[in-house]
């Protein structure tokens, strides 16, 4: 992929304030350097009017480079990435997470970066740090929960305290034995001879889909890091985890004003910290929230989505007196599905890593 291509969440870059989005913008000089006299943008077409009027002209004042914004939907951007995938035009993209993640299996994204599951995280969500020792470095412990903000700081203070060498974004595309060590290749054309090698990669950028109709970029997302960002909607969380029921609790401060449900599979929540039970269910007791325990989304329609009893087993008792009868249709605007990963089974399998029993992986 052409190194010259920058690319943003779009629910990331214009989370705030414009101020504060101009300054996302602003704040990478090399891409400006790396044009000739333009850098292409391409972005939602309601923000042509302050891309180019505010940002447009802060940035060309300052790195003296054109902006030429292309305002349209997050799918057609993809689209023409797609169509120039040798050769890309757009310098910056702004997408929405669910193509972003659409645009990364196609190979026109680069991957992550340090500390990105803990970016992925909603924003100011309190995290669990256990103590750990780090070689070279010492100990690593913050004293109670702290928010995603602070870990990622102290991830950044220990990567320059340590020196490290971070090639971000470059992806391994193979790993083979040669003489009694590791040959790394990547997608760059780079190897890295080493005696021993880290799988540290997290499944996070392979979400698991739904698998039914209607899911669509836009409609289903499997992420959350602005609750801000939605107001006044008809929001159904999919997922019985902690995942799940954090989202929910993002997006029912009462100022946001969403009327959110929550479908799970189980008859109770039992795969959850105890607090994040609690506050589910005080949620619940005061009606900020409908639960739809016992129960799966079948379908996802224009305006509404359909959900179904869980099919039991025959003969199998009734365990919640609460679990749907039959199909129910409830209003929607947007679903979020917190149901989990997908495990890189294929780049596992190609570096000599076979499934064990339980979902574990034996070299």
């Amino acid at each position: 992929m052409p190194n010259n291509l920058t690319t943003f969440s779009r629910r990331r870059l214009l989370a705030g304030a414009s101020v504060t989005a101009t300054a996302a913008i602003t704040g990478f000089p090399s891409i400006a350097r790396a044009q000739a006299k333009e850098l292409v943008v391409g972005g939602a077409a309601g923000f042509a009017p302050w891309m180019n009027g505010t940002v447009s002209q802060v940035f060309e004042a300052k790195y003296k480079t054109k902006i030429v914004y292309e305002g349209t939907r997050s799918l057609v951007n993809l689209e023409k990435m797609q169509k120039n995938k040798d050769k890309q035009y757009l310098s910056v993209v702004m997408m929405d997470d669910p193509v972003m993640i659409l645009a990364v299996k196609d190979g026109v994204l680069e991957k992550m970066t340090p500390a990105s599951t803990l970016r992925s995280y909603p924003r100011a969500k309190f995290v669990q740090a256990t103590p750990i020792d780090i070689a070279e470095y010492g100990s690593f412990f913050l004293e109670g929960d702290n928010s995603r903000e602070n870990l990622i700081k102290e991830w950044e203070k220990i990567i320059a305290t340590l020196g490290l060498t971070v090639n971000e974004r470059e992806e391994v595309t193979a790993i083979e034995r040669e003489d009694g060590h590791f040959i790394v290749q990547t997608a760059r054309g780079h190897a890295f001879k080493a005696r021993c090698v880290v799988l540290a990669i997290g499944v996070r950028g392979n979400p698991r889909r739904l698998g039914i109709p209607g899911e669509e970029a836009g409609r289903v997302l499997y992420n959350l890091i602005e609750p801000g960002e939605f107001e006044n909607k008809k929001i159904l969380v999919v997922g019985g985890g902690n995942a799940g029921t954090e989202i929910v609790q993002a997006l029912t401060v009462p100022g946001l004003r969403n009327t959110v449900s929550y479908s799970f599979r189980s008859h109770v929540l039992t795969n959850v910290t105890p607090e994040n039970a609690e506050k589910i269910a005080a949620l619940a007791q005061v009606g900020m929230i409908n639960i739809y325990p016992s129960s799966v989304l079948k379908e996802i329609r224009p305006g509404t989505v359909e959900l179904e009893p869980v099919k039991r087993k025959s003969g199998a008792p009734e365990d919640d007196s609460s679990a749907l009868s039959g199909p129910v249709e409830i209003e929607n605007d947007v679903v979020f599905a917190m149901i989990g990963a997908e495990l890189p089974t294929g780049f596992l399998k190609s570096i000599g890593v076979r499934m064990g029993s339980k979902g574990r992986y034996i070299a």
